[in-house]
């Protein structure tokens, strides 16, 4: 086993060893353990299970060893039962092979006889075969003599009955012979096998033997010689055996006392080894449980970095959306701005012009009072009813007078409201750039925050609060830009309904001093 400096060392472990004893101290959970120490762990783990390969290889050769200790006693003593019950089954065979032999020599006999009985049958048979030949070729001599002869007739015909009495005999006879002579042909076949598996291979039939001038031996009679051999052995063996047994069995015993006392020192080293054996598994349960608990919080920092990294790509993505939607919130601002400025240009334009129509017709409206005045002084002796008519027509000149008057004073009301209204969207318009501002210091802020410590879950939760609150500032000003949006809408229609009204009262006043 190697030590951090490289050096090597070996784990001495007590016998009476306990790891129920070890004190496991508690690892903190925010701990962030060295790449050496880990890789020492690994190197330790790496060790202890190969010392542990190595004691389970050992305990298996040494059971082998004892397993075969265990057979080679075994086969000791079967061989010593074997010798002991030898002298037993020899005498149990000798028993079986005589009666067989002489079941087989008391079968041989009774095949001779049988076979000369039938013999001795056939020839009879032969003999009477020929007779009733002859004495079918007599009746023909006798019809010849019988003119000659009267008399030997009658011996003659006694000599025929007694012949087909004869005959009959002979055939009854005949027919028990044959009976006989088949009984005897399965008796021979079975002797010829009997004789076969006496004899051998080398059997072939009776006349083969017969014909052999050395004369052959059964079964029982070469069993017996084999008997008288092997007794012959037995007792030059027993003469021979009874030292080298002494000595075989003295050899056996010196053995089996070492075998037992090998197999005692086995059995210590094999308890030793087991004790061993169960303290490194206990170690190796103590390194595992560590090994468990180090990848554990391994894994936890892992996931907790895994997630700090999918919150600082989240956050970022969403500063960068807030940006892109920050950006098209103040082009459409501008626009909207540029657009109600030039809304405002041409009102300010069209006011101007308003005006110097309003100056126009209040210089007409002097110049015709001033007229009017002069016409009166000049003309004061002129008939009533012109002077009705000219006060008709000052009458209505003085009324639309005052009606564009109090036209123009709305127009410049409105116009003063429209200014007011102007300067705070522009104030607001200020003070969301203000805020749009500081946002994008505080996400620039937040990104190196990110940057420079990851681990971090405190820059996380007041980003994502930032985060709500940029978005709860954006809704805010969508809203007002939106609020602006309709009252600029309104205040431009009212314009328009104005100037239309302004146009039909100046279109009526010029027709009647046209008039």
């Amino acid at each position: 086993m190697h030590s951090l400096d490289g050096s090597e060392y070996t784990l001495h472990i007590p016998e009476n060893f306990d790891p129920s004893t070890i004190n496991i101290p508690e690892v903190p959970d925010d701990i962030i353990f060295p790449d050496e120490l880990n890789r020492y762990l690994r190197e330790q783990i790496r060790y202890y299970v190969h010392e542990n390969g190595m004691l389970q290889k050992n305990l298996a050769d040494t059971e082998d060893k004892y397993n075969n200790c265990k057979r080679k006693v075994v086969d000791l003593e079967s061989k010593l039962k074997y010798y002991e019950n030898d002298n037993s089954d020899n005498k149990s065979v000798m028993h079986s092979t005589q009666v067989a032999s002489l079941k087989i020599v008391e079968l041989s006999k009774k095949i001779r006889e049988k076979n000369a009985e039938v013999e001795a049958l056939k020839t009879k048979n032969s003999k009477l075969q020929q007779v009733i030949l002859e004495l079918r070729e007599k009746p023909n001599d006798e019809e010849d003599e019988k003119e000659s002869e009267e008399n030997p007739t009658k011996e003659l015909q006694e000599t025929v009955k007694k012949l087909e009495d004869k005959l009959s005999y002979t055939s009854t006879k005949l027919t028990e012979a044959k009976n006989t002579n088949f009984q005897l042909k399965n008796d021979l076949k079975l002797a010829n096998k009997w004789l076969h598996q006496e004899i051998g291979e080398s059997f072939e039939s009776l006349q083969s033997l017969t014909n052999t001038n050395g004369g052959w031996r059964g079964r029982a009679q070469i069993i017996i010689d084999l008997q008288q051999k092997k007794q012959r052995l037995r007792t030059s063996q027993d003469k021979v055996s009874k030292s080298t047994i002494n000595s075989v069995t003295s050899k056996s015993e010196s053995k089996i006392s070492l075998l037992s006392k090998e197999n005692d020192e086995l059995k210590t080293l094999y308890d030793e080894l087991k004790k061993k054996h169960e303290a490194a598994k206990a170690r190796c349960k103590v390194l595992e449980n560590e090994c468990i608990l180090i990848k554990s919080k391994y894994n936890m920092v892992k996931e907790q970095s895994e997630r700090d990294q999918d919150i600082i790509t989240t956050l970022s993505a969403q500063i960068s959306n807030t940006r892109e939607m920050k950006k098209d919130i103040l082009k459409e601002r501008g626009a909207v701005i540029n657009r109600i400025q030039k809304e405002n240009d041409a009102l300010a334009k069209q006011i101007e012009e308003y005006k110097a129509t309003i100056r126009k017709i209040k210089e007409e409206l002097q110049q015709s009072n001033i007229e009017m005045e002069r016409l009166n002084s000049m003309k004061s002796c002129r008939e009533c009813g012109d002077h009705h008519q000219k006060d008709q027509r000052l009458s209505r000149l003085e009324a639309e007078r005052q009606k564009l008057l109090e036209l123009a004073e709305l127009q410049n009301s409105r116009l003063a409201a429209e200014r007011d209204a102007h300067l705070k969207t522009q104030a607001s318009l200020r003070q969301e750039k203000q805020r749009a501002a500081r946002a994008e210091a505080n996400a620039a802020r937040i990104e190196l925050e990110s940057n420079t410590s990851r681990s971090s879950y405190s820059t996380a939760s007041s980003s994502k609060q930032l985060e709500f609150t940029l978005k709860d500032q954006l809704e805010l000003a969508e809203e007002n830009v939106k609020a602006l949006k309709t009252r600029l809408e309104i205040e431009q229609l009212e314009r328009k309904s104005d100037l239309q009204e302004f146009a039909k009262a100046l279109q009526s006043f010029e027709g009647k001093t046209d008039c």
